[in-house]
């Protein structure tokens, strides 16, 4: 979790099993965009913007603090990693071409390439994407500018095409059920008051990217 104080933001690590709060990162002028784990549960990559810039930095650090190392530059969200931990996924932002893209790297930050790009009036929103757990598909937030219906898109990691799974409302956050049969999103009704709460939807998915 992120934490704000004086307009800086640190990064703390909650042990659940005793409700305790570790600084892991000291608070600095950034804003923090995605947190993950590693699959091994032994470090913690985290995506910032420093105050004044639009380059969003991913950086590793071990669970129990210590240094931060740069992973890779121009990371606009939170990564989610393959299933084997050798790759992860993000999405990218390109305004002045009016794009944006999921990318894919190596866990350590080599080997960036564009998996999937949209142009608009498709968009990818900096906001959630989640790799399914049997590989071979990427789901992600999508959106259309001349339409009101949200969108998750279901990428075939292998081929870099899109099928679309339509969802009532906006998604923000995207996870897996199980074996990759069913994925779950958090969601908001566009321009609904601040104080209603997101509400979590499922969906079977499977029938949706049979064929792909």
């Amino acid at each position: 979790m992120s934490w704000v104080k004086d307009g800086k933001q640190s990064l703390w690590l909650r042990q659940i099993a005793t409700t305790s709060n570790v600084e892991v990162v000291p608070a600095e002028e950034v804003r923090y965009v995605g947190v993950t784990f590693s699959p091994d549960g032994n470090h913690i990559y985290y995506s910032t913007y420093a105050r004044g810039q639009n380059l969003g930095i991913l950086f590793q650090i071990g669970v129990l603090g210590g240094g931060a190392r740069v992973v890779l530059e121009d990371v606009d969200t939170a990564v989610t990693f393959s299933p084997d931990g050798r790759q992860f996924a993000f999405i990218r932002g390109y305004p002045d071409e009016a794009k944006s893209a999921v990318i894919v790297a190596n866990a350590d930050g080599s080997g960036a390439r564009e998996l999937i790009v949209r142009n608009r009036p498709l968009s990818f929103p900096l906001a959630g994407l989640a790799w399914s757990p049997d590989g071979k598909t990427i789901a992600v937030t999508g959106d259309h500018a001349d339409e009101l219906r949200a969108q998750v898109v279901m990428v075939d990691v292998a081929a870099g095409t899109e099928t679309l799974l339509p969802i009532p409302n906006g998604a923000r956050r995207l996870a897996w059920h199980g074996c990759a049969t069913a994925l779950a999103c958090s969601s908001t009704r566009r321009n609904r008051p601040a104080s209603r709460p997101t509400r979590f939807f499922s969906s079977a998915i499977r029938p949706a990217i049979r064929g792909v």
